[in-house]
Parts: structure tokens; C-alpha cells; sequence
């Protein structure tokens, strides 16, 4: 798993629960340090934030799409933006789930991605 974040304390919650659960993470700091990862690695899934320097989650979320190879992986917004419009451009960009840091509880992000990858296979 693949987790985009400028926040190094988001990525440190996400990095202990996810392997917590078993899985292996790799972080970014910003969109453009996640597209390099991406395609530097294979990722079941990914984590990304919305607001980051250089290169925003909508930014890497739409360039991933448009590449064969992450067509099918699952993305997940976590933002601390809970507009409507918010959610609706990361779903356009092509996010597969949208949750807000608010709302983020380590259990249900863990069951959510537990699901997303089951479907995958």
C-alpha cells in the first residue's frame, strides 16, 4: 500500500495501523513523490491526501488513471476537506472511496481496504 501525505504524523497513523493489519507501506510526501513510487513499484492500493505541495492528490490521481497500470488499483481519499465538491472532484479524478480525516476511524479504513483489495481479486 501507498500512502500520499505531506503530513508526516498522518502517514506514521496510517503506516502503524496498516501494518499493523500485515500489509507493506511505502509513503510519498506529496503527488509527485506518489506517481514516481507508483511507478517505480507495484501497489495494490493507494492513500492519498488532497491538499500537498507540488502536486496535488487530484493531480496524481488523475495522471495515474490515465495510465493502463494503475487502472484498477484502488485509491482512497483521506482529506480533511468534507465538501460535496471536494468529494465529487477527487471521485471525477478517479478515486475509488472518499473519507474524510474526521470521520477516519483505523478500524473501518482497515475493513474498507480489506474489501477494496477482496474485490480485486
Amino acid at each position: 500500500i501507498l500512502t500520499v501525505d505531506d503530513s508526516p504524523s498522518i502517514r506514521m497513523a496510517l503506516k502503524i495501523a496498516l501494518t499493523g493489519a500485515g500489509y507493506s507501506v511505502a509513503e510519498a510526501g506529496d503527488g509527485a513523490e506518489g506517481i514516481a513510487k507508483a511507478k517505480a513499484s507495484a501497489f495494490d492500493l493507494i492513500i492519498t491526501d488532497i491538499d500537498m505541495p507540488r502536486m496535488d492528490g487530484i493531480e496524481m490521481i488523475g495522471s495515474l488513471r490515465r495510465q493502463e497500470k494503475f487502472s484498477a488499483v484502488p485509491i482512497v481519499v483521506v482529506s480533511y476537506k468534507d465538501r460535496d465538491e471536494d468529494r465529487s472532484k477527487a471521485m471525477d479524478a478517479g478515486a475509488s472511496y472518499y473519507v474524510t480525516k474526521s470521520e477516519f476511524d483505523s478500524g473501518e479504513m482497515l475493513n474498507l481496504i480489506s474489501d477494496l483489495l477482496r474485490n480485486l481479486g
